[in-house]
């Protein structure tokens, strides 16, 4: 069987490296990725309080599934290391349910899956090149999309599993696809051999499901799929990312609410 080539256009490759949150912003709002991705200008707005919020939760996560903390140590390795004013630690104390949900819900999957606490992994940083094989590093100037995957594991059976964390209000499957998307091409770039990817979005502010649990899975991609619909999925979605950037016009979107560009925006001026 030939191996399919994919060319990335140069319009893409103008603005390597790409992540979803730079794809995301270019598509939202042109002028905020201009000041952001060109100018390399620091907003100037406070930190959204929602953001913060979900920065910190974020920590909390890594800890417990990444460092093997339990979730006490981690509330209290937190509140040790950030200053936090009284709104703030209560705020992610009502995360502290979910949280604890969650520990026990990965030790479960672990256990049924036979996954070692070895392929667990938090916090992982992937990189690729044009030609979809791996950078060697998180700096390698020649990769063309990098992302954050918050938590990683590997089963036996060589499936890989993506799970991103989520804080804010839970939106349809569809508005994570193109991310959860990039990260099945991105573990597939790392681990060639690997037979299948199955991603998941954990909603951690939200209510549990009809099953009990926060965590929305999406259906696996076997390995020819990633190779083949998921890589041109991606390089679409840059396209139009990289073709809504040719002007400077901001964009009046729900995003503005948590934009630090807004003091500067020609529209709230």
């Amino acid at each position: 069987m030939s191996k399919q080539i994919l060319r990335i256009p140069d319009s893409v490759m103008e603005y390597a490296p790409w992540s979803h949150t730079k794809a995301s912003c270019a598509l939202s709002c042109p002028y905020k990725f201009h000041l952001q991705y060109r100018v390399k200008q620091k907003g100037v707005g406070p930190e959204a309080f929602g953001q913060r919020i979900g920065k910190l939760v974020h920590m909390i996560l890594e800890w417990v599934s990444g460092r093997g903390m339990s979730v006490s140590h981690a509330y209290t390795h937190l509140v040790s290391i950030v200053e936090l004013t009284h709104e703030e630690e209560t705020e992610i104390q009502c995360f502290r349910d979910a949280i604890e949900d969650y520990v026990r819900g990965l030790e479960v999957f672990r256990k049924k899956h036979g996954v070692h606490k070895s392929q667990v992994k938090a916090e992982v940083h992937l990189g690729m090149r044009p030609d979809f094989t791996p950078t060697k590093s998180k700096w390698d100037k020649k990769g063309f999309y990098v992302g954050y995957i918050d938590l990683m594991l590997m089963t036996p059976e060589r499936v890989g599993i993506a799970i991103d964390h989520k804080t804010g209000v839970v939106m349809s499957t569809d508005t994570y696809r193109a991310q959860l998307e990039s990260y099945a091409v991105l573990l597939q770039s790392h681990h060639p051999r690997i037979n299948a990817v199955q991603v998941a979005v954990h909603h951690v502010g939200a209510d549990s499901n009809e099953r009990g649990t926060r965590t929305t899975w999406f259906p696996s991609f076997s390995a020819r799929e990633i190779r083949t619909t998921l890589r041109a999925n991606l390089i679409d979605y840059l396209t139009k990312a990289a073709e809504n950037v040719k002007d400077r016009d901001p964009c009046k979107g729900w995003v503005c609410a948590f934009c630090d560009y807004k003091p500067t925006c020609p529209l709230f001026g």
